[in-house]
């Protein structure tokens, strides 16, 4: 394991597709002037906001993307807009984010999409339920479609689905019934590897993307979270919630064509990972083999 930030600041990590370059959030602080939305008066803040920022894979060239930064006009008068979990398209030129840019005193917290050289953020229009929004990109493979978490109203509270958009029609609709998130793609595009929660916990499971269906239930202790499937489709990571200890685990899946694990490892032991980043995956072309594709559907 290398360690590529000391700092206390840079989370949610995604690789680019040729493996050269590191997308994450940097978290930075800002004495301002905001507003105060029960009053609407301004007050001093201590602004917490992020920034997309990349870096090589050997953690320096360090260099802004996008800052969430928002002025105000007027001295010292800001504002900042959420930028949240972004993740690299196929094609490596576009960052699938949530974001309540470009008018975060407006609006909610939904699928967006940034060019990945930097620029602005653009508000893709996708149905939300106010004030709960989405959460969760992840690019398919082929880069048409993007799967996401979509939160709905339940009484009070809020609950939430698994959701597709279509890049090419800018249309969204939903995938499963409530109560699975964090989705990640497989690399044929046939699956998706999804937390499914109850009230005992998170335990992760895979769905099948023609129908929602789940085919297979990975973990049984409700606490596996923030699935991510390896690019040669053999294994899924995940993070293992124990109290205080968040650990990272790797799931290998069975050769016989059912996803069933044949083995689950642990990476890390009584450790504190952070439980909002999700494992990011990178392997070499020349490692992915064909005759290591993704496993076959199951017979259920």
């Amino acid at each position: 394991i290398a360690r590529l930030s000391s700092r206390a600041i840079d989370s949610v990590p995604t690789w680019s597709p040729d493996g050269e370059t590191i997308y994450y959030v940097e978290t930075r602080e800002q004495e301002a002037r905001a507003p105060v939305i029960e009053t609407h008066r301004d007050g001093r803040f201590i602004l917490r906001y992020p920034a997309i920022m990349s870096m090589d894979a050997a953690g320096s060239d360090r260099r802004e993307v996008a800052s969430g930064l928002v002025s105000l006009g007027g001295r010292n008068r800001a504002y900042f807009s959420w930028l949240r979990q972004p993740d690299v398209s196929p094609e490596g030129d576009t960052i699938a984010l949530v974001s309540d840019a470009p008018e975060p005193l407006r609006q909610d917290v939904v699928l967006s999409l940034l060019p990945a050289e930097g620029g602005d953020v653009r508000n893709l229009g996708v149905p939300a339920e106010s004030p709960f929004g989405h959460a969760d990109p992840d690019w398919s493979p082929r880069g048409d479609r993007i799967a996401y978490t979509h939160f709905d109203r339940e009484g009070a509270l809020g609950t939430s689905r698994i959701a597709l958009y279509d890049v090419r029609e800018n249309a969204s609709g939903g995938l499963t019934d409530p109560g699975f998130a964090r989705p990640a793609w497989s690399p044929d595009g046939r699956f998706l590897a999804v937390e499914e929660i109850d009230g005992t916990g998170r335990d992760i499971v895979i769905i099948r993307v023609s129908d929602g269906r789940v085919v297979s239930r990975l973990t049984r202790d409700g606490s596996g979270v923030a699935p991510s499937w390896s690019p040669d489709g053999r294994q899924i990571a995940y993070l293992k919630v124990a109290g205080q200890n968040i650990d990272l685990h790797v799931l290998t899946l069975s050769d016989d064509g059912r996803l069933a694990v044949a083995g689950d490892d642990a990476i890390t032991t009584d450790s504190v990972l952070d439980a909002a980043s999700r494992p990011a995956w990178f392997m070499p072309p020349e490692l992915i083999s064909p005759s290591r594709s993704p496993a076959a559907s199951p017979s259920e």
